[in-house]
């Protein structure tokens, strides 16, 4: 088993890591959401029409 201060420093590390990601994660999808509202009032549709090859990619 590791040492105590080493399991200390490895979760600090991986609660800093899981925090960095909680806030891409956020940031991301409140850009999406905005996108979206974007793509409603220009186009009046809520969802991106994708061709077969897009689709596939």
């Amino acid at each position: 088993m590791l040492p105590l201060t080493l399991q200390f420093f490895i979760a600090m590390i991986a609660c800093a890591i899981n925090e960095r990601q909680q806030k891409a994660l956020e940031y991301k999808t409140e850009q999406v959401l905005v996108l979206k509202d974007i793509l409603k009032s220009v186009t009046g549709k809520s969802r991106i029409d994708f061709t077969e090859d897009q689709r596939s990619a």
